[in-house]
């Protein structure tokens, strides 16, 4: 097929992922151009019926993934296989992470079409993506969907045709890799960031936040080790994410400041709901007064929201290094491995105060998975 350029997709790429986007902006349509049954879709997916009626963002083409979509592919016709696992043991997740991209979340979707002697690119393209689609809108599938993933933002599509064997005889192909992924960004990145730089170098955070690198390693002489040599970073987790946004929302809606939900429910209860397998977790919270509520997106809403967050983490990070702290750490743990942190700002006149009833709530959620425990 070849490529428009280095490093940018060839037009029939380019095709594919306008079809992936017409198909997550109107599902139900676009099944229906296909011959599909649009009620039929609906009564064997009402977990999807609100994405199927309204649609969803069309993501955006990212070059990192195209790099990593398009090597795939290659190694794919190269070497003879068509899975989601390259033969060096890396599935998606692996192979986009260490191409650089700073993943939230992560998919791949994969088509392969064999023909005998000539099928037009156009006529390929168009098979590939009823082929993948259609196995979206399949009741029995049970990988998560992609093209219908809510959480997906980002995307790149890479096509090639070449030989491959099968079943003991070479057959002609079409080969696509399309990745998927969305990337944290906003006030929670920057919380993301400012933890990892403390856990790193914890004496070097302390001191730029004005605090007395000497007097700490006084205070704290059996943690010493900790804070000269720091900590490796946390990794996001989207459970996590979950059971922090959730919980975030929670409190807003129902008016409370706590770590114990009104039903009773403990953090610990609210990560295992998300399906994360903690041996070990922590959960931070904290609230600030925004004022008095603006538009959503205005720059001034931004700077209130990002200014929020750097003393919501000052004030996180230096708890932390006081001696007469008696809560369990969470930024300074070396036995918490994963983090997921949200913002959620909103109009409560109960969790509101003399500045006003605008509130930004933070909740971090803190894990270790029973398979990171080291033995």
């Amino acid at each position: 097929m070849g490529f428009a350029a280095e490093g940018l997709p060839s037009t029939h790429e380019e095709a594919l992922l306008a079809l992936i986007n017409q198909a997550r902006q109107n599902p139900l349509a676009v099944a229906a151009s296909m011959g599909m049954d649009p009620e039929k879709i609906l009564r064997d997916l009402p977990e999807l019926e609100t994405i199927l009626k309204e649609g969803l963002p069309a993501v955006t083409f990212n070059g990192n993934l195209y790099e990593t979509a398009r090597a795939h592919t290659q190694d794919m016709l190269a070497n003879g296989y068509y899975s989601h696992d390259s033969p060096d043991g890396r599935g998606y997740d692996a192979r986009i992470r260490n191409n650089g991209y700073p993943a939230v979340a992560t998919g791949e979707s994969l088509g392969m079409l064999v023909f005998a002697n000539f099928l037009d690119p156009g006529d390929a393209i168009k098979r590939l993506f009823e082929y993948m689609f259609r196995d979206e809108l399949d009741p029995l599938r049970t990988e998560k969907r992609n093209i219908l993933n809510p959480l997906m933002t980002e995307s790149a599509v890479s096509i090639d045709t070449g030989v491959i064997s099968l079943g003991g005889g070479l057959w002609n192909v079409y080969v696509t890799t399309c990745d998927f992924g969305t990337v944290m960004s906003g006030p929670e990145a920057t919380l993301f960031k400012l933890i990892n730089q403390a856990r790193k170098n914890p004496l070097a955070m302390a001191a730029a936040l004005g605090m007395d690198p000497e007097k700490i390693l006084a205070d704290f002489p059996e943690c010493s080790d900790l804070l000269t040599q720091g900590l490796s970073p946390l990794t996001f987790s989207f459970s996590l994410f979950k059971a922090a946004k959730a919980h975030a929302e929670d409190m807003l809606a129902k008016g409370y400041f706590s770590g114990t939900s009104l039903d009773g429910r403990t953090f610990e209860n609210r990560i295992r709901e998300t399906g994360y397998n903690l041996m070990n977790a922590g959960e931070s919270i904290a609230i600030r007064c925004l004022g008095t509520c603006l538009a959503d997106e205005t720059v001034e809403t931004k700077n209130q929201i990002n200014e929020s967050a750097l003393n919501i983490f000052q004030k996180l990070f230096t708890r932390e290094l006081q001696p007469n702290y008696t809560q369990s750490r969470n930024i300074l743990n070396a036995g918490l491995k994963d983090a997921g942190i949200s913002l959620v700002a909103g109009t409560s006149s109960s969790l509101g105060g003399i500045c006003g009833d605008c509130v930004l709530l933070m909740v971090a959620d803190f894990g270790l998975r029973s398979e990171q425990q080291t033995p």
